[in-house]
């Protein structure tokens, strides 16, 4: 009979996922700690949503892999890093990291004074045993800085759990690895299996080391923070073959550090007015921003040759040597301003982020800041979005050429492309994606901010280092994003 000290579980754990992070809450995700090692020289690992797994695993894992989504498909994930654990790394053991909803800790102010509520919970009331892990944990730190100082702008801060498993450097047995090339994991084939790269004809097409088969977790991919775990003998063993060739042929230790003397923790902070006021994502306020200095001295028009130089099919045939650029144009003003005659309903609605109008071309832009496409409706059993609109609109036009653009946030850019693969051909081939970091390399060129060199000479000088500044947490991807707003919240506490 086998022992349940004998049993082994490989657990898949997605990271920077959920309302948590996504929300323009200034939370940062927990998860964060597990790119770097604290101050103490340990790796500490969270474990999302709440810091904590299912005590029937207490003691099993063996190895987590910490995936997320890729935008390549439902059924995919990527492999970010895999941590190899005993029984002795796991320091959190009580199940969910969240509190019971009767726990009064949930509803004292930052003022009062949280032990007081303990009068209320039983001695041995498992709130009471994670609080106190709590109290343990929030002074670990990073770059000098107690993680209960890190995270204090989080919801909930002052009962979280910040981590989950706790690796020292002079265990031989465990470690985590981050993959040094691109691997993937494909769900819903025929059979779980480690594809190898080094026998494997053509790996690198689709880079899948690992299939799941059918029926195992068909719905991992889809849910946002779903996790899962491997116990079956046969499947444990094929991944854990692939975990093996990954950490011994195709990766590195983690080693990144934020020591307090680390001259990496002084780099230049970027926060601004946007960031005290916590409208770092919305999304009109940077279609404002963005019309403002795309307007400026005929910058389209750079902008244009700009966009040519990008792409192989030239996005403009002929450049325009002058532009006007509208804002939030709704499809009665862009009738107006067109001189177009219609009577189509679907042309009705909608509202165009911005609308740039030259003497031979046409450009229609919209803007996507945390969210997708959107302005859906229904017509002739047909579905409509808000690209279609603008797309079946601007094309009557006559004698000028039209252009499509996305402008999109680069943590969100492979959601965006999921979205537009589902449209019609028309749609795919003709709207372009631009990613924030295309916009900011623009901006950021010698040409353009020569032209913003001057601050005292009007406005768009004057805030064009914190346009600058805003535009470029839009640049980042996810994991790029929260590294920064760690480091940032580390800076800020010197």
């Amino acid at each position: 009979m086998k022992k349940e000290n004998d049993e082994k579980v490989i657990y898949l754990n997605k990271m920077f996922v959920g309302g948590f992070i996504d929300e323009n809450t200034g939370n940062i995700g927990h998860e964060i700690i597990n790119c770097f090692k604290a101050d103490d020289g340990k790796q500490y690992l969270y474990i999302t949503p709440t810091g904590g797994i299912s005590s029937e695993l207490n003691n099993k894992i063996s190895y987590i892999i910490f995936v997320e989504k890729n935008g390549e498909g439902k059924n995919k994930v990527k492999i970010k890093y895999i941590a190899k654990v005993n029984k002795e790394n796991q320091v959190f053991k009580l199940g969910s990291g969240l509190y019971s909803k009767k726990c009064n800790l949930y509803n004292c102010s930052k003022k009062q004074k949280l032990e007081t509520y303990f009068n209320e919970l039983e001695e041995n009331n498992e709130d009471k045993q994670k609080f106190e892990i709590h109290q343990k944990q929030k002074d670990l730190k990073y770059g000098g800085i107690p993680i209960y100082e890190i995270f204090k702008n989080n919801y909930l801060n002052d009962i979280a759990i910040y981590y989950s498993f706790c690796i020292d450097d002079n265990d031989k047995n465990a470690g985590l690895f981050k993959p040094n090339k691109d691997f993937y994991i494909l769900f819903n084939t025929k059979k779980t299996e480690f594809i190898n790269p080094t026998t494997t004809k053509n790996f690198n097409d689709n880079k899948v080391i690992i299939t799941i088969e059918k029926g195992i977790e068909k719905s991992f991919t889809r849910q946002k923070l779903k996790f899962l775990n491997f116990d079956n003998k046969k499947q444990y063993d094929v991944i854990e073959k692939a975990l093996k060739y990954i950490i011994e042929n195709e990766s590195t230790a983690n080693s990144n550090s934020l020591y307090k003397n680390d001259s990496n923790n002084k780099q230049n902070k970027k926060y601004n007015y946007l960031n005290f006021i916590m409208k770092e994502n919305e999304e009109q306020i940077f279609t404002n921003l963005l019309f403002r200095y795309l307007n400026y001295s005929n910058v389209f028009a750079l902008f244009e040759k700009y966009l040519n130089k990008r792409f192989e099919n030239k996005a403009f045939d002929e450049i325009d040597s002058d532009y006007r650029v509208h804002r939030e144009v709704d499809l009665s003003t862009a009738k107006k301003i067109l001189n177009l005659t219609t009577k189509k309903k679907q042309w009705k609605k909608g509202r165009i982020d911005l609308l740039s109008i030259g003497n031979k071309n046409i450009v229609v832009i919209e803007n996507k800041i945390k969210s997708g496409l959107n302005g859906t409706f229904k017509e002739n059993n047909k579905n409509y979005d808000q690209l279609d609109i603008y797309y079946n609109y601007i094309e009557t036009i006559k004698n000028k050429k039209k252009s499509y653009f996305i402008f999109v946030p680069n943590y969100q850019e492979k959601m965006i492309e999921e979205e537009i693969c589902k449209k019609d051909k028309k749609i795919i081939k003709n709207y372009k994606i631009i990613t924030y970091s295309q916009i900011y390399d623009f901006f950021n060129s010698e040409e353009i901010s020569k032209k913003f060199s001057n601050s005292e000479k009007d406005i768009e000088s004057t805030y064009y280092n914190e346009f600058m500044q805003n535009l470029y947490k839009h640049t980042l991807d996810t994991e790029q994003r929260l590294t920064e707003e760690f480091t940032n919240a580390i800076n800020i506490n010197f």
